[in-house]
């Protein structure tokens, strides 16, 4: 369990594709992990067959995984930097590992890498060009305008600034956000208020 979260690698030696977000639960720390598998084995079985890949030649060659996580693949674990304090820390390891922020709302280059001069300044997924907006605190193309209690709203209700709710994949996202305590929700935004402005209006890159 713990090598497919970190490695992308499954029981039977085989590469994950990295839809599976592997790439960020890797920063994830072995005891939230194990924790993890005990909540995830907890949970009733259900017998369903798992779905057939649909990706095209050559993307849907497993072992070229390998190849690509040689240039993508950050395999560094997340530091405590002692000069941002325990609530900056927590909202790192909460946005970049557990709830994997950068995965959607980061552009890609076209071998799916993240392009991390981009971070989390939004982009187009999807078969249907799903808008993933900057979360940066641009003040014209991000969130810069919002204030510390809108993004609190958002995870825990989905609530915009303007009174609309958030739709798409990300009322999926909600859902499981909003289970959060306060401390964790006031640690996201500290740490999303902290990172570099960058702007990007969706569409453009």
């Amino acid at each position: 369990f713990i090598r497919a979260m970190q490695e992308g690698v499954s029981p039977n030696g085989s590469h994950y594709f990295p839809a599976f977000p592997y790439t960020s639960y890797s920063k994830m720390t072995r005891r939230d992990l194990k924790l993890l598998k005990t909540y995830i084995f907890s949970l009733p079985p259900i017998e369903k067959g798992n779905k057939g890949h649909k990706l095209l030649f050559p993307a849907n060659i497993r072992w070229l995984q390998s190849l690509w996580k040689t240039f993508f693949f950050d395999r560094r674990r997340l530091r405590y930097i002692e000069t941002r304090g325990s609530q900056w820390n927590r909202g790192s390891y909460l946005v970049n590992a557990v709830t994997h922020c950068g995965e959607c709302h980061t552009p890609r280059n076209i071998f799916g890498g993240i392009k991390i001069a981009s971070y989390l300044a939004g982009t187009r997924r999807g078969p249907n060009m799903e808008q993933i907006p900057n979360i940066t605190p641009d003040m014209k193309t991000g969130i810069g305008r919002w204030s510390s209690e809108n993004i609190v709203d958002l995870l825990k209700f989905g609530l915009l600034p303007d009174g609309d709710i958030v739709g798409g994949s990300m009322a999926d996202v909600v859902e499981n956000l909003s289970v959060l305590n306060t401390n964790d929700m006031q640690a996201i935004v500290a740490y999303i208020n902290s990172i570099p402005s960058i702007s990007n209006r969706i569409g453009n890159n």
